[in-house]
């Protein structure tokens, strides 16, 4: 069975920009696992990792907020190694993370990281996470994972203040962190602080140039990466790295959500085909890109994926006709009704030559 992720709290040390988690936003957001597709656990939080564990879940990805401000984090993994998880991850920023704190966590049980780092110039560092002198911490905070032996991905949020770095940021892992053999490329999900600041959405006609670079040079520096098909970059931005998606998380979710498809269904539900994608390769496949950036730019960004004989070779499922299963969208707006989320003004303008 695939990892199930759990929420321990919103708090959090940073306040970036673009992240989907704001506190104020989801304070109404019901707790308790299976509650609601954010799963923000309950103050009982022992019976219901035993309940996950129960409904088959190898794998528990600990998040946030920052999971690093809760004082049970550590007897939460130990709890959680113990009734039987072969995999503890956590989500954080890393900037309170202290050699000790890394230590105590690695002894628990905690095996992975997915460590959030937005930039590696710290002024935009800085600009995106509304913090100052934040970014040392990270660095520092990375490192301290490294040294206990915690196998660390790098997330990568792409917005308007950071995607012309993108090739930089590449050399910049391989140079500081020749451990960090991944990075996984997001965009901006527009919700929560991400909706409120569509400022942060980079036009992928702006953006291809520099997203280009960079996977050649993750290909040059022999680091993996990644782009979430159902967060990430659209299919038709890969421009021969198609072999880094897995299609099964569109055409069989559970395999990776388990029964409760719910965030699959409230992602892929705020997304549509723009008019050029019924000329894709993977249009079947592919539930198109968020609605929010459609209205802003149109399509002309998605470029239709033409047919080859090498993505009939890498992809049989879809030349034989398979389809990611429709999302009903009446079902999503029943779920989750954009009324029960609270809204504030827009936060200011960041200009994208914060660089």
């Amino acid at each position: 069975m695939p990892s199930q992720t759990i929420r321990i709290g919103l708090s959090c040390n940073e306040g970036c920009l673009y992240c989907f988690a704001d506190p104020e936003l989801w304070a109404d957001r019901p707790r308790g696992w299976g509650e609601d597709y954010s799963n923000l656990i309950s103050d009982d939080w022992k019976r219901e990792i035993r309940e996950i564990r129960q409904a088959g879940y190898d794998g528990l990805s600990i998040s946030g907020g920052e999971p690093l401000l809760y004082p049970d984090l550590v007897k939460m993994v130990k709890y959680a190694r113990l009734h039987g998880f072969d995999r503890v991850e956590l989500q954080t920023n890393a900037t309170l993370l202290t050699q000790e704190n890394a230590r105590r966590l690695a002894r628990a049980g905690v095996c992975s990281a997915l460590v959030s780092l937005p930039s590696h110039v710290e002024k935009v560092y800085d600009a995106i996470t509304v913090t100052k002198g934040y970014y040392r911490a990270a660095v520092m905070g990375l490192k301290n994972f490294l040294n206990e032996h915690i196998h660390v991905v790098l997330c990568h949020v792409v917005c308007t203040a950071n995607y012309r770095h993108l090739p930089d940021y590449v050399d910049f892992v391989a140079e500081h962190f020749p451990q960090i053999q991944r990075i996984s490329f997001l965009y901006v999900q527009p919700e929560g602080r991400g909706r409120q600041n569509p400022n942060l959405y980079p036009d992928l006609r702006d953006l291809r140039p520099y997203w280009e670079r960079a996977m050649e040079r993750c290909d040059a520096q022999g680091i993996q990466f990644s782009t979430d098909v159902q967060t990430g970059l659209p299919l038709c931005m890969l421009n021969g790295h198609e072999d880094r998606t897995d299609l099964n998380l569109l055409t069989d979710p559970g395999d990776f959500w388990g029964d409760d498809v719910s965030s699959f269904a409230y992602m892929q539900g705020h997304k549509r085909h723009g008019e050029r994608c019924s000329e894709c390769f993977f249009t079947k496949v592919c539930y198109g890109f968020w609605n929010e950036y459609l209205d802003a730019y149109g399509d002309e960004g998605l470029e239709p994926v033409v047919e080859t004989p090498r993505l009939r070779e890498l992809f049989p499922s879809v030349v034989q006709g398979v389809e990611a299963p429709r999302v009903d969208q009446a079902e999503v707006s029943r779920m989750f009704p954009e009324g029960g989320i609270r809204r504030k003004p827009p936060a200011k303008q960041l200009q994208s030559d914060a660089s």
